[in-house]
Parts: C-alpha cells; sequence; structure tokens
C-alpha cells in the first residue's frame, strides 16, 4: 500500500486545530444548489476517547466561499443536528468512536443528500517496539483491512516536538525503512498512530464533494536506534 500524499495534505490542513477569525458566510438560499460542494471531517482520538465531527459548504469547489444553512436546508450527523461555529463549519462531538458516521444533507431544494464516513481502526500490537535506523523494521497492529483509499503515519514526539513518518501496511504489520527514519533522532519516543481515509465519491449534484477521516491510535513509548 502506497501513502496517498494528496490526501495526507488534504487532511494535515483541514482537521488541525486551531486559533481562527469568524468569517463571513453566504446564506445556502442566495446560491444555486447544484454548485454547492459538500466536505464532511470525522477525527476520532482513542486517548481521549473523542470523535469529531464536522461538515462544510462551500460554493463550488472546496476553496470557495463558505456557506450558512438557512431553512429548510440544514445537516445532521448520526440523527443529530450540527450546530455552526465562527469558523463556518457545522460541528458535533460524540465520546465514542463510530466506524462508519452517517451524514444526512438537505439543501433549499429539500433534496436529501446520504454519506457515510468510514473511519477504521488500528492499534499497535506488541509490547516493546525498537525502529532501527539502519534496518527495515516490522512492527505488528490490530487493524481492519485497509482500503485502497487508505494511508496509515507515525507520529513521534519527544520534548515537545513531533515528527510525522509515512509507513506502509502489509500482511497485518507496518514496514519501517531506514529512509523515513532518516529525520528522526535516536531516543525514546512518544507513538501513535494515525490511520487516514479519502473519498471524493459522494451522493451530490454538480460540485460534488469529498470526505476524509482519521482513527489516532493510544499512545506507546518506542525507542529509536
Amino acid at each position: 500500500m502506497k501513502t496517498r500524499l494528496f490526501a495526507i495534505v488534504l487532511l494535515a490542513a483541514s482537521l488541525l486545530s486551531g486559533c481562527h477569525k469568524s468569517i463571513d458566510l453566504t446564506n445556502s438560499d442566495k446560491v444555486n444548489q447544484n454548485h454547492i460542494f459538500q466536505l464532511y471531517q470525522v477525527k476520532y482520538d482513542a486517548n481521549d476517547g473523542n470523535l469529531t465531527t464536522k461538515a462544510v459548504f462551500h460554493i463550488d469547489h472546496r476553496s470557495g466561499n463558505q456557506l450558512r444553512l438557512t431553512e429548510p436546508s440544514k445537516v445532521t450527523v448520526n440523527g443529530q443536528e450540527m450546530e455552526l461555529n465562527e469558523q463556518g463549519e457545522y460541528v458535533w462531538n460524540n465520546p465514542k468512536h463510530l466506524q462508519i458516521t452517517p451524514f444526512e444533507y438537505v439543501n433549499n431544494n429539500k433534496q436529501l443528500f446520504k454519506n457515510s464516513v468510514i473511519t477504521n481502526t488500528i492499534a499497535f500490537n506488541q509490547e516493546n517496539i525498537t525502529l532501527n535506523k539502519n534496518k527495515t523494521t516490522q512492527v505488528t497492529v490490530k487493524a481492519e483491512p485497509f482500503e485502497e483509499s487508505e494511508s496509515v503515519s507515525c507520529t513521534l514526539t519527544k520534548d515537545g516536538e513531533t515528527v510525522e513518518i509515512d509507513l506502509d501496511f502489509e500482511n497485518g504489520r507496518l514496514i519501517v525503512s531506514p529512509e523515513v527514519l532518516e529525520p528522526v533522532q535516536p531516543g525514546s519516543y512518544t507513538a501513535r498512530l494515525v490511520r487516514k481515509n479519502y473519498s471524493q465519491q459522494l451522493k451530490s449534484l454538480d460540485r460534488g464533494g469529498e470526505w476524509e477521516s482519521q482513527y489516532v491510535s493510544t499512545s506507546k513509548t518506542i525507542t529509536v536506534q
């Protein structure tokens, strides 16, 4: 399985949280309903047991102006109506993992679009892990079979600094090559696996949309030598 770089870039840009000013939004009843682009995002953090979901609506494409849904338009996730925040994102949090997260969007023409985001799990499956900068290491994990659209990485944190390395997955094992460890210095790290999924296959009108997900595993101390 080869990492899909475009998916990683999109996920990193859209799922990182930060401080933002409120933005100007266009009311959804003022635009051509065929030109609405849907974006759905799901992230589960196994350390704190929190599922974060977002739905964002744009005009024409992902970089277009963001929309405020006006009646009768609305969006729900897992049967719960989502709330609009200052960044123009419809959000809903849940204290448990959902492998399949269903979204339902109704536009101003009262057309219904049902889409589901898949967030598969992953976890370390061995006690002591040592990665060697001079040879390829295999690390066993617990995980559902990977789909073509999925990728996996590992974040390594030490002294407040984090490095993310991209990995291959084969037969229930992660393959860690010397090349991906080049930017990592020897030492003890807090490691977390990040399983990512991405799709442009949505029920939508002309402008389509995207969904993306992350499952972040519980942390584990590993050694790089």
